[in-house]
């Protein structure tokens, strides 16, 4: 029964690690946005 509720733990904690990375990479790419966004407008209005 412990070596079954300790697997439960451990991909419990392997899944939150790898919404945690999701999410950091989530924010990464969302910055990154947010930096080409103002270039974009820029550029659409010079047109």
């Amino acid at each position: 029964m412990a070596l079954r509720a300790a697997k439960t733990r451990a991909q419990a904690q392997y899944a939150m690690m790898f919404y945690q990375e999701q999410q950091s990479i989530l924010r990464v790419v969302q910055a990154y946005l947010s930096v080409l966004q103002p270039e974009a407008n820029g550029r659409a209005a010079a047109e």
